[in-house]
């Protein structure tokens, strides 16, 4: 039993059940709050309580129930809490339910295919540029223009024969002299011309010499050889006494166009240490038929060399004997024509540029490589007289393979 305060109209204080409370739930209490707070209004008006005594068990009253009340209150938010604590709020809230999309978010083709596109034609286009200006082959007169930065004397055109003969485009001078390939000859000689005529004063060719024209190229199977024989036949032709010389002492190639097998070789001529001394049967002053001879489709006039050196042949001409024979011959023709080896293959072109009054460099169309012709040019320009006119042309005859790399590097 719970001791209380208040007193019924005898005099006796009221009891109640602390287990009645505890035991009924929230609207038990109310019921029995409202039961109690009854008695209590009816114990205190039967009572004979002092007025000011009634006043101050109203006001506890009162601020009993405002306590019950405050308690009420501050119990419902702490279940509340307790509730919430236990819960996953998210985050987030969903407006509006999310739409079935008509097309896929990736990947985004449209986009990818102009992206394709773009990358593609840049590749090409760099493509395009580095094979038209540093890697590929030379395919016009102005790219090789654009790239020597001189002009470009003749385009010599792709020949149909079909016998297989190496003579065969130097032929056409004399069997079809009108054709295409004659008239590109004749355009090289006009060229070649041109420049002696158009030197400085102090560059003039002196009236009591002949010139020196030098055909050479960057690699072999260019057509040099070929192109060397056709140039010295226009000029003979022309009326001008011609001299071809055979100056690839490595691998000579004149006999075997010109299908001669020459008893001697001009090898033989500058390896004689008394080549120069005009008494000897083998100087350059008896011209004997060793390594001398006559072209039997032109006035032209020669000397060949045959087979393959077993030396190097670079201090063969630097010697004496070589220099002679440049300068004799220059006093006995009009025009010397020089064969020589490629220049990027042996060393031995850049020996003989500094007799020549012209050098002819022969570009293969879309085989000479714009890397191997840069790479020749410094050699080529140093190792030449300043008053040298450099004149390119650009070649389509067929390529031969001669093996001229096989047979040197690996010897060397």
């Amino acid at each position: 039993m719970v001791d209380s305060p208040f007193l019924d109209h005898h005099g006796r204080p009221i009891e109640f059940s602390q287990r009645g409370l505890d035991e009924t739930g929230e609207s038990g209490e109310q019921s029995q709050a409202a039961d109690f707070q009854a008695q209590i209004r009816t114990s205190v008006l039967d009572s004979d309580l002092p007025s000011d005594l009634l006043a101050a068990i109203y006001a506890i009253q009162q601020e009993a129930t405002i306590a019950r009340d405050q308690y009420r209150v501050l119990l419902s938010r702490l279940r509340y809490m307790e509730t919430q604590s236990g819960l996953q709020i998210a985050d987030s809230q969903i407006v509006s339910a999310a739409l079935v999309p008509t097309t896929p978010s990736y990947p985004n083709k449209s986009l990818f295919a102009v992206l394709a596109l773009v990358l593609g034609v840049g590749l090409g286009v760099g493509f395009a540029v580095m094979n038209e200006f540093y890697v590929g082959g030379f395919t016009s007169e102005s790219q090789l223009q654009n790239i020597l930065k001189l002009p470009v004397a003749a385009t010599i055109p792709l020949t149909d024969d079909k016998s297989g003969d190496l003579a065969s485009p130097a032929n056409q001078l004399i069997d079809a002299p009108l054709s295409s390939y004659s008239e590109s000859i004749r355009r090289l000689r006009a060229a070649i011309d041109r420049s002696f005529r158009n030197r400085k004063p102090g560059d003039a060719l002196p009236s009591d010499r002949g010139a020196v024209i030098l055909v050479t190229s960057a690699v072999p199977e260019e057509g040099k050889s070929t192109t060397a024989l056709a140039l010295a036949r226009t000029y003979a032709l022309s009326g001008k006494k011609t001299l071809l010389i055979d100056g690839d002492l490595r691998k000579p190639m004149l006999h075997t166009i010109l299908n001669i097998n020459p008893a001697g070789s001009l090898m033989e001529f500058l390896k004689d240490p008394d080549a120069t001394n005009p008494t000897n049967p083998t100087s350059a002053t008896s011209a004997t038929d060793n390594f001398y001879g006559y072209d039997d489709k032109s006035p032209l006039q020669f000397i060949l060399g045959t087979g393959r050196s077993k030396i190097p042949t670079d201090q063969l001409l630097v010697s004496k004997a070589f220099e002679y024979l440049i300068e004799y011959s220059s006093k006995k023709f009009e025009v010397i024509v020089i064969d020589s080896p490629p220049l990027l293959a042996v060393i031995d072109a850049q020996f003989i540029a500094h007799h020549a009054d012209a050098v002819v460099l022969v570009v293969r169309w879309a085989m000479t490589s714009q890397s191997d012709l840069r790479s020749i040019m410094p050699a080529l320009m140093a190792s030449k007289k300043p008053s040298a006119t450099l004149i390119p042309v650009l070649s389509r005859e067929q390529a031969r393979k001669s093996g001229y790399y096989r047979g040197y590097y690996s010897r060397y």
